[in-house]
């Protein structure tokens, strides 16, 4: 909202968001990898999944969402979960 991007679909949320120069996109949307071409973008998308999209069952993945922030996003797609269960960044 602060954008002025209410109401934009997610395909052109996601072209202004690398556009503006967003370091990443955070997501919680089961299967957005398949729904919007990502490749096309220049910004690395992080996927947080969890069983249901509630603030309990995202929280254990947030410390490895901000530990991937804070380090060099190599990768194009990021799965929070399979960071967390890979013990990637233990």
């Amino acid at each position: 909202q602060e954008m002025g991007w209410a109401g934009c679909g997610k395909g052109l949320l996601l072209s202004r968001a690398a556009n503006q120069g967003f370091n990443a996109i955070l997501a919680v949307d089961r299967g957005i990898e398949h729904q919007q071409n990502l490749c096309e973008l220049s910004i690395p998308e992080i996927i947080m999944l969890a069983f249901r999209n509630r603030l309990e069952e995202l929280q254990p993945l947030v410390q490895e969402v901000a530990r991937t922030l804070s380090g060099e996003l190599r990768e194009r797609i990021y799965d929070a979960a399979q960071l967390v269960s890979a013990g990637r960044f233990q």
